[in-house]
């Protein structure tokens, strides 16, 4: 456990890195899991590009995404940032921009692939599949020394900017947090960025990046909304199919590393100093990868121990003892491997001694003894209600696109949601104390 003292209010940050640590009732669970359907139809062009296809006629857009394994982590020591660099570089493409006709755009480097998305009205669909198409057949001769000069500081001042804040996504805090969850030599145990390796990086090895990611095998197209495959097809031949399979003779070999150990720092804590109003107690635990059974209990096993309202460490350490303003519950779930992550907010004035050895108590009891049978039906239900809003949008973060995206990506199955939606209704105590006690 890692505390931080915070040197202006005196409110300390407590950090916690741990190891990877009824029949009706399912039914019932099991019954509204399998009302959630994401109808999809998938095919691949010649040249190795995996095309998902989702049609809604209920809306008149369409959400576009190009996903690229081009994440994080295949970088090398040393070039760490060139995939976020990568991403800002082919932001822009060669199709001139009409203002209009992308009503909702972004982008995003995640440790696995980097993703391009854009929402757009159906009549701009053959537009935006031909800005899409352009990010894989980017011409590697643009990338110039000036092309990069113009991204490089746009790319570090981004980044900069998310160091420069306590929490949240790129701050110390997060960083130790993946470090000491994940394991130092873990590809998923280190910042997504270093900005002085960004500094460095030049336009010959962008342009290695490229030619070594960037290809229409590495990629998946996806489209959701107001389309049909028949629609679509035609269009994704024209702009995609074109596109060479490799950008040089002999592609080098590429390790995609799906089975990598996890090597978690041994349970502990640790105390910093944060210049912020009001301590923190951040956890992590590593859990298995993307589709594991594991993953999906231990899952369970963070809604009840700190979602917000219902959970145990809110009823110890807000309703009860009342030294925290809330308490919060976050799983994600990836290729190589899993996280749960336990918060809780203190109030300004709040012992972190004391809220330390609640949470922990609350912890090892939980891993313990296991839910309760409600428990275990209020956390099904929360997750079950977070993924049918989930499948209400369209695309981008917290979306059905990015539902089917991560089946695809993780386990070459668009549908693979269905396996894990299954697992979660009908899954019981003795499967979440297993998972909890390994």
């Amino acid at each position: 456990m890692i505390t931080f003292h915070n040197s202006r209010y005196s409110t300390p940050l407590t950090l916690i890195f741990v190891a990877s640590v009824t029949l009706a009732l399912a039914h019932r669970n099991s019954a509204f899991a399998q009302t959630i359907s994401i109808p999809n139809k998938t095919f691949t062009l010649s040249n190795g590009l995996t095309v998902i296809v989702s049609e809604d006629h209920s809306t008149a857009n369409v959400a576009v995404e190009l996903w690229i394994r081009a994440g994080s982590r295949y970088e090398e020591r040393g070039h760490w940032g060139e995939a976020h660099f990568c991403e800002h570089l082919l932001g822009a493409t060669r199709v001139p921009a009409i203002p209009g006709r992308i009503l909702e755009g972004n982008a995003q480097t995640r440790r696995d692939f980097t993703r391009y998305y854009a929402l757009v009205p159906k009549e701009a669909l053959d537009y935006i599949l031909a800005g899409q198409a352009d990010r894989l057949d980017y011409p590697l001769e643009a990338m110039t020394a000036k092309r990069l000069a113009d991204n490089r500081d746009i790319v570090i001042n981004e980044y900069r900017s998310n160091e420069s804040h306590v929490f949240g996504f790129g701050s110390s805090t997060d960083v130790k947090l993946l470090v000491n969850g994940f394991g130092a030599t873990h590809p998923y145990g280190r910042p997504l960025q270093l900005n002085e390796d960004v500094a460095t990086i030049t336009d010959a090895e962008m342009r290695h990046w490229i030619a070594e990611h960037n290809l229409p095998s590495e990629a998946f197209l996806l489209l959701v909304g107001n389309v049909t495959i028949n629609e679509a097809r035609p269009l994704i031949e024209e702009y995609f199919g074109p596109i060479q399979p490799s950008r040089v003779e002999t592609p080098p070999l590429r390790s995609r590393i799906v089975v990598e150990p996890v090597q978690p720092t041994p349970r502990r804590t640790e105390e910093l100093v944060a210049d912020v109003p009001a301590g923190r107690i951040l956890s992590v635990w590593a859990t298995p990868a993307y589709g594991a059974a594991d993953a999906d209990y231990l899952s369970l096993l963070d809604e009840v121990l700190a979602a917000s309202e219902v959970g145990r460490l809110y009823r110890r350490l807000v309703s009860r003892d009342a030294i925290a303003t809330t308490t919060l519950a976050d799983a994600q779930q990836e290729e190589l491997a899993g996280a749960i992550r336990a918060t809780v907010l203190l109030k300004p004035d709040a012992d972190p001694t004391r809220g330390e050895s609640a949470f922990l108590d609350e912890v090892d009891q939980l891993a313990r003894d296991g839910p309760t049978d409600d428990e275990l039906r209020t956390a099904k239900a929360r997750l079950l209600t977070r993924f049918a809003k989930r499948a209400e949008q369209l695309g981008w973060q917290g979306s059905r696109l990015e539902i089917l995206g991560e089946g695809m990506l993780y386990r070459g199955d668009a549908n693979a949601y269905r396996a894990q939606l299954d697992r979660i209704a009908r899954a019981m105590r003795a499967d979440v104390m297993r998972a909890a006690q390994q």
